[in-house]
């Protein structure tokens, strides 16, 4: 039986796996963010977020692209071209609610968070 003491002066020291070498661990609190910590939090954030812009742009020039080179191999006009850049559009708008949708639902879950 190991004679050290657990927190309080009644309390025998429990030790976790047996070997009597192990003291209990200090309860520390966690310490406050600094402004740094919540700055590069803030900034990892908005990387999230930050690739929808890229996302449009490269959806809509991939529509066109891609409906243009079926105009020309089916000799439609502009036809295909129009579908594509629209198609690329909505994909937009698709990732644009998806993410959206996203974020409230982190902000939900920080609200609900102690």
């Amino acid at each position: 039986m190991d004679n050290r003491q657990g927190t309080s002066p009644s309390e025998p020291f429990s030790d976790a796996d047996g070997d009597g070498k192990n003291p209990p661990a200090p309860t520390e609190t966690p310490a406050a963010p600094t402004d740094r910590d919540v700055k590069t939090k803030m900034y990892f954030q908005s990387l999230r977020y930050s690739y929808i812009g890229l996302f449009f742009g490269v959806a809509v020039i991939l529509g066109f692209a891609v409906g243009s080179w079926l105009d020309r191999r089916f000799g439609t006009g502009s036809w295909l071209t129009m579908a594509g850049v629209l198609l690329g559009v909505a994909s937009g708008f698709n990732e644009l609610i998806r993410l959206a949708r996203r974020y409230q639902r982190e902000i939900s879950q920080n609200h609900k968070a102690p």
